[in-house]
């Protein structure tokens, strides 16, 4: 026969084979007996606990451009769908994606595993529609006027000749380059 102790988490406490579910690590003894001899043994049942993944939130990036997406509290990491990533493993891969996408992570430790999930949004770049007014002779009286949209406003402007403003008046004849910054970072640049 055999006796088996504590009986927490136990399918049974007598017989050759049982099952054990402790909800944390626990150490059993189990004593045999047989013709009024018996014996002693113990075993452990390790808990191991789910890891708790901490990631990067939610984010976006520019068409094009590339987001460094981590996470943590794990010992193994893998990703899907690969689509747009610099790799499928690790705790931090690079995505580039072309459309808005989410991200399962699955983080293994000690045989237990757990999963987080990030989103990354794609961002427009700005649209810049310029029409100018080309000087008179020799004078400072060109123009430059701008329409932007797309992307998210406000925009900031940037302009070669270090002007910051949408529109340029008082121009003399040349090429001026204009970039565009959306308030999400993506930018567009359109020469005149």
């Amino acid at each position: 026969t055999y006796a088996w102790s504590p009986s927490t988490g136990l399918s049974n406490t007598s017989g050759a084979t049982i099952s054990a579910t402790p909800a944390s690590t626990t150490t059993y003894t189990v004593v045999g007996t047989t013709s009024g001899c018996s014996s002693t043994s113990t075993v452990v049942v390790t808990i191991n606990t789910t890891p708790v993944l901490t990631s990067t939130p939610n984010t976006s990036v520019c068409n094009g451009s590339a987001a460094t997406l981590s996470v943590s509290g794990a010992s193994t990491y893998s990703w899907s769908p690969s689509t747009g990533l610099s790799a499928v493993t690790g705790s931090s891969v690079a995505a580039s994606p072309t459309a808005n996408i989410t991200y399962t992570i699955t983080g293994t430790s000690n045989g237990c595993s757990a999963t987080k999930t990030i989103a990354v949004g794609i961002s427009s770049s700005p649209s810049i529609v310029a029409t100018n007014t080309s000087p008179q002779c020799t004078s400072a009286s060109g123009s430059i006027n701008v329409s932007v949209n797309g992307a998210t406003a406000p925009y900031t402007y940037n302009w070669n000749n270090g002007a910051t403003t949408q529109n340029l008046s008082n121009l003399a004849a040349g090429v001026y380059t204009l970039t565009v910054i959306s308030a999400n970072g993506c930018s567009s640049s359109s020469t005149i």
